[in-house]
């Protein structure tokens, strides 16, 4: 099943790491990215 979801941040960023990998399951509160 193919899921879309918008992710919004507080202030602005560059993303630092991506956690998740395409195809991974997450579960609730699950880091997916960092920003600096």
């Amino acid at each position: 099943m193919k899921m879309e979801n918008i992710l919004r941040a507080l202030a602005d960023g560059v993303v630092a790491t991506v956690d998740a990998e395409p195809g991974d399951s997450l579960v609730v509160d699950q880091t997916i990215l960092t920003l600096e």
